[in-house]
């Protein structure tokens, strides 16, 4: 499905069912209250809002928090995290940071669209996770000369106009001419919450423990969906596998209350 058919679905899931979705309202902090979790929100208005639950699951993503390239010139306006349409970048120099699902569409689409691209990948060969019927287009714009790919190559500075690319070794420093840099380079979930209310994350891998059966933190009532469960490594969970979190989650609640005694 393409963006606009995905967004028409979600919007009739929520018109269907009834969701009580409360938009533009964002969670500042969580808290433990006498057994309960407490929400605290701002609204849109900037007013404060706060809600109890017996139980809570996080399921924030991880686009709030962008790998970062590090480097002089970073924070530059013509360099962006988020590769969001292709049209500003017609006849345009864009260089593409990274070689993964959101590096190889943002090039493919740019370059339709009348940009001259080039990419830059740290590896020899795009990510495993790149998806299959996407490969075989990359791979014959890049081998037509159409898009040219770095390998092997890291940004070290940007400036208005240029770029310096480096080898992942030494030597081989040079500038290349250059309008925009989209640094699809990945993200990483934000822990601050399940932090904030003590439950346990794996440091080597960032995944929360949890019991993959029930998506269940070490915090009795606290659960995770989506990739968050993924740690750093973002590649393993996609909307594919993702979507049954909430299945099971929904089963460990019906459960629960059918071990509930009648009154």
């Amino acid at each position: 499905p393409t963006r606009s058919q995905a967004l028409n679905y979600y919007r009739r899931i929520v018109e269907y069912f009834e969701l009580d979705v409360r938009q533009y309202e964002n969670v500042t902090r969580v808290e433990r209250l006498d057994g309960e979790f407490g929400v605290h929100t701002c609204r849109a208005d900037g007013t404060e809002g706060g809600y109890r639950a017996s139980s809570l699951v996080v399921a924030t993503g991880y686009f709030d928090t962008p790998n970062l390239l590090e480097v002089e010139g970073e924070d530059l306006p013509k360099v962006t995290h988020y590769f969001r349409e292709p049209h500003r970048y017609f006849d345009q120099d864009v260089l593409v940071v990274g070689g993964g699902n959101s590096a190889v569409e943002a090039a493919l689409t740019t370059w339709r669209t009348g940009a001259r691209v080039r990419m830059v990948h740290l590896l020899d060969d795009f990510d495993r996770g790149v998806k299959p019927w996407v490969l075989p287009d990359i791979r014959n714009r890049v081998s037509s000369g159409e898009i040219e790919v770095l390998w092997g190559s890291r940004v070290l500075a940007i400036e208005p106009g240029r770029v310096k690319i480096g080898p992942v070794g030494d030597g081989g420093e040079r500038w290349i001419a250059n309008d925009f840099v989209l640094a699809m380079t990945g993200f990483r979930p934000d822990p601050r919450f399940l932090n904030a209310l003590g439950a346990q994350i794996d440091t080597t891998t960032g995944v929360p423990v949890h019991d993959p059966a029930t998506m269940e933190t070490t915090v009795p009532g606290l659960f995770i969906a989506g990739v968050l469960a993924a740690g750093l490594d973002a590649n393993r969970i996609f909307i594919q596998n993702g979507r049954e979190h909430g299945g099971r989650i929904v089963r460990r609640f019906v459960d629960a209350l059918a071990e509930t005694p009648r009154r």
